[in-house]
């Protein structure tokens, strides 16, 4: 999809390309939204949460997903939960188990991949596709960061196409070194899975006509490491979402029947919401990976202008400002939650991980990503594991000293976010060149 009031240009040299404001946004204001070229839950996640397999919406009602996550005998009663669109539960016609949240999900989703995935109601167990997710289960767990199945689909809308060239608008360096980025997914094991992946995907795809070379198995898993955006949706959230929005719209009526429902509405949630974080532990919400055109060629800056939000139910994305961007200025993410992170020691290794996971589930959480932050260096040390690139954001270059020295050197100068920007100015970011 093209997303109005934004541009895909080149940045710079050293950036490539990067999403420019093609008019002001205000803080708050939604930059642009997008749908995944493609899109897969996790597998663990998928044992317990229902979805669309198409578009990830969550298929359980409000009170039944509060039941089932709480651990209570009976669905309780929502406040104003009827809100909250009833979404059908539409079986693949060829009975292999899948669920889509409508006909034209289910009709969409067989036309790009299924038809070639459908396991039909009796698949033998030595079918390439469940030894591929048995093999994926048996090393990644919960938490999950990834999903093995994204690839399976991206090889599929490859083999249906004809067409090889069809995720290089997701640009990846694949050479060997960028590979350690998928190895953060694996095991010490790293090698040997790989191989044994790239077996079971030719014995998958040759009766479709497709040979998984090994050029572009390490590409699209790259492509996947580097591009990939976790996905969180939950009917839960999205009800609690329309009460805090009803919340606001009556704040002129406190007082008010309505505005007293509400909050009661409110205090419920919040007590729901404790009881699901005791009882669930890792899964509190569907959650998933996708490929997004546009979102794919943001920028990174550890003091971003904009957020990723997921409000739809379903793995629709959506771009939000978090401080005025002016014309002409660069959009930016986090591509980490660095706030409360600390600096040192083996414990926070695992809490680290977590951040990165978190942040690329993008549930509908606002962070103040200019307090708390992480020590520079600990920052960029982040960066460099995780997306292979030396972070010179303008926080970056400030906390480093180096902010007034670098600006006054460094060809295209950025500029603080929601400022008037020159020629390749960035508001204050940048970028993995292999994710370009």
């Amino acid at each position: 999809m093209d997303p109005q009031g934004v541009s895909i240009k080149w940045v710079s040299d050293a950036k490539e390309r990067g999403v420019l404001a093609d008019r002001d946004f205000a803080e708050g204001n939604v930059i642009f939204e997008e749908q995944p070229m493609v899109c897969d839950q996790y597998l663990y996640n998928k044992d317990f949460f229902p979805t669309c397999e198409y578009c990830l919406a969550c298929l359980e009602s409000p009170a039944d997903m509060v039941k089932r996550l709480a651990g209570l005998p009976e669905p309780p009663h929502l406040w104003g939960a009827e809100a909250v669109p009833v979404l059908k539960n539409v079986p693949c016609e060829h009975i292999c188990g899948e669920l889509y949240c409508s006909t034209s999900c289910r009709d969409k989703a067989w036309a790009q991949y299924h038809s070639l995935l459908c396991l039909g109601p009796h698949p033998r167990d030595d079918h390439p596709l469940l030894e591929i997710r048995q093999e994926w289960k048996s090393f990644h767990f919960p938490p999950e960061s990834a999903t093995i199945g994204l690839l399976v689909k991206m090889l599929a809308m490859i083999a249906v196409t004809r067409d090889e060239a069809l995720f290089d608008h997701f640009k990846a360096d694949y050479r060997n070194e960028t590979l350690h980025i998928v190895a953060k997914f694996m095991d010490e094991q790293f090698s040997d899975r790989l191989t044994k992946f790239l077996r079971l995907f030719r014995d998958l795809f040759a009766p479709h006509g497709l040979h998984v070379s090994q050029e572009l198995f390490d590409k699209l898993l790259t492509i996947v490491s580097l591009n990939g955006q976790g996905i969180g949706t939950s009917s839960f959230e999205a009800y609690e979402r329309i009460l805090r929005n009803l919340s606001a719209a009556a704040e002129e009526k406190a007082g008010s029947p309505e505005a007293l429902a509400v909050t009661e509405a409110l205090d419920q949630v919040d007590a729901l919401r404790e009881a699901i974080e005791e009882h669930s532990d890792d899964f509190t919400h569907a959650e998933g990976t996708g490929l997004y055109r546009a979102h794919a060629m943001i920028n990174h800056a550890c003091v971003p202008n904009a957020e990723i939000q997921f409000v739809r139910n379903n793995a629709t994305l959506r771009v939000v400002a978090t401080r005025d961007i002016a014309k002409g200025a660069e959009v930016t993410i986090s591509y980490m939650h660095f706030d409360g992170c600390e600096s040192d020691g083996e414990e926070d290794e695992d809490e680290e991980e977590s951040d990165h996971e978190h942040d690329h589930h993008g549930h509908d959480h606002h962070h103040d990503h200019d307090e708390h932050l992480v020590d520079v260096d600990r920052r960029r040390e982040m960066l460099r594991e995780y997306y292979l690139f030396e972070c010179t954001c303008d926080q970056c270059l400030a906390d480093s000293g180096a902010g007034k020295a670098a600006l006054a050197t460094a060809p295209g100068s950025r500029t603080v976010a929601g400022s008037s920007s020159s020629s390749s100015s960035a508001a204050g970011s940048s970028s993995s060149a292999a994710r370009r």
